[in-house]
């Protein structure tokens, strides 16, 4: 197994950028957990004005894209992947001269950043791709400052809190706990988000605790022995049982802390 370290992680990301090239999803390998995260992210937008975004870990901009049509002004992604945004900068050529105007890409690390004041930042996974617990909170604390005040911060991340009471679950039906890839931190809620609890507040929270119950429990159950298959027909259920729950039930749904996703809009006090 790599060693998680800040340049085999990026190393890691190069090699990925290559062979998922304008991957829809992004760098993510179950599409159904990117529609559901995305649905997420647009209704947030969608609650609120936002005249400036910064999308952080952007990767190929497939989504960077995607998010731009709920904002009115700039919108810039960024990566430390040099051959993410060599993809984010071909899908960019591809665009009209109205997106191109508002839309740009950039090789910048967030821990550097060199713009401020952005009123939405997004990150899909670029918290738990940081090596770290007290660099994923240094990460918060240097949003913050890159936020004009009420900005809104939203994140779709994992939870290790999540994943642990999966597992358990998982454990009643003798399958193998999920285990966590060596590149990846998942979030410890109870320290991470204790650290930044005076500088944000949680306008709104979502697990997708339905749909991992029934993809990371029963499917894997009605599989055993075999391997489950990530993209067949009781993950599609599971789709759109996750989005029906939340209709019904919004975050009241039982299954909710069986969820590993954390997907959160933050709001700066």
């Amino acid at each position: 197994m790599n060693k998680f370290t800040p340049q085999s992680n990026k190393e890691f990301w190069n090699d990925y950028a290559k062979k998922a090239k304008d991957n829809p999803h992004g760098a993510h390998s179950d599409y159904h957990i990117v529609e559901l995260e995305n649905k997420f992210i647009i209704n947030e937008l969608k609650s609120k004005k936002t005249f400036s975004l910064l999308d952080i870990g952007c990767g190929n901009g497939q989504r960077t894209l995607m998010f731009s049509k709920f904002t009115e002004g700039k919108v810039k992604g960024i990566d430390y992947s040099e051959e993410m945004i060599n993809e984010a900068k071909k899908l960019h050529l591809m665009q009209d001269e109205t997106i191109k105007s508002k839309l740009s890409f950039e090789i910048e690390d967030v821990n550097n950043l060199k713009d401020s004041y952005f009123d939405t930042i997004i990150s899909c996974r670029c918290f738990i791709n940081q090596p770290s617990e007290n660099d994923q909170i240094k990460l918060f604390n240097t949003l913050y400052d890159k936020m004009a005040q009420n900005g809104s911060l939203i994140i779709a991340e994992q939870s290790m809190e999540g994943i642990q009471r999966l597992n358990k679950i998982r454990e009643r039906f003798d399958l193998e706990p999920i285990n966590i890839r060596w590149y990846n931190l998942p979030i410890k809620e109870n320290i991470v988000f204790d650290k930044i609890k005076d500088l944000f507040n949680i306008k709104s929270i979502n697990r997708l605790g339905t749909f991992y119950y029934i993809s990371r429990v029963i499917n894997p159950a009605l599989s055993f022995p075999d391997e489950p298959k990530p993209n067949c027909k009781i993950n599609e259920v599971g789709l759109k049982s996750e989005i029906i729950f939340q209709e019904m039930f919004g975050q009241n749904c039982t299954f909710e802390e069986f969820g590993a996703q954390l997907l959160v809009h933050f709001i700066k006090k």
